[in-house]
């Protein structure tokens, strides 16, 4: 063999040889396996549910609560014989529903929004304070009153709160409303009811606060009553006769119609 024919021979034993190299990495690259997620029909798998959204979690904090109010009080109340018994057109001073006393001052306390019962106005009766509302009355009947009140140290004795007449100088006391319970409902409100006999002049309620701590006063209620009623008035103290006539004074000296 010519020194040409060997090198020619030799080049074209490692041609061959690289070519069979070269396909046999090429054929080991394809049989590997893909990667878990390279393929499209790559096995799913579940993703971590996150913390609060398996059916045992616990329901998230309620940040705030809506409440659904009636501007104009209780409009389901017809027939309340009181001018304003949800403290909706009263102000805190002038001739309107309700009346403010104290030993220096005449202003009505207000509170709004979600701290009444009723509406989105009611009364605060702070210690020692006073409250005349008016009302007109039925005809020839007995009358139906209740209140709500809120006291905050839960006795709902706290309030003394009477039917009594605007007109008269002597100031009759008619009947006194007392609480159902003496601890108040879930809501923290106690209902305060009467009834009391036919009366032939305007009444009004006389409110009193005893206790230390500050009261609501809301919903108020007064109406026509078929039923019987007490014709004993009820007994009162001296003392608290005497303030009841004062207030009474006061609000006809205050009084423009």
């Amino acid at each position: 063999m010519t020194t040409r024919s060997c090198v020619f021979a030799c080049m074209l034993w490692g041609v061959t040889i690289a070519s069979g190299c070269s396909d046999e990495t090429y054929k080991q690259t394809l049989d590997e396996a893909p990667a878990a997620d390279a393929g499209t029909d790559a096995p799913e798998q579940d993703a971590a549910p996150p913390k609060d959204g398996g059916s045992d979690a616990e329901p998230p904090k309620a940040v705030r609560s809506l409440q659904v109010r009636n501007p104009y009080g209780n409009v389901a109340a017809v027939d309340n014989l009181l001018v304003d018994g949800d403290f909706e057109f009263s102000d805190h001073d002038g001739q309107y529903g309700w009346l403010s006393f104290s030993n220096s001052s005449f202003g009505l306390l207000l509170e709004t929004g979600g701290l009444c019962r009723s509406g989105i106005t009611c009364g605060r009766l702070t210690k020692n304070r006073r409250m005349l509302a008016y009302a007109v009355a039925a005809n020839g009947q007995a009358m139906d009153l209740s209140l709500w009140v809120k006291p905050k140290d839960g006795d709902c004795n706290a309030v003394a709160v009477y039917a009594i007449g605007c007109i008269s100088n002597d100031t009759p006391v008619f009947a006194q409303a007392t609480p159902s319970a003496s601890a108040p409902g879930s809501d923290g409100w106690c209902e305060l009811s009467a009834r009391t006999p036919a009366v032939s002049e305007q009444p009004c309620l006389y409110l009193e606060n005893s206790s230390a701590e500050d009261l609501l006063i809301d919903d108020a209620v007064l109406s026509a009553s078929s039923g019987q009623a007490r014709l004993i008035p009820p007994k009162v103290g001296v003392e608290q006769y005497a303030r009841i006539r004062a207030t009474a004074e006061e609000a006809r000296k205050r009084r423009r119609f």
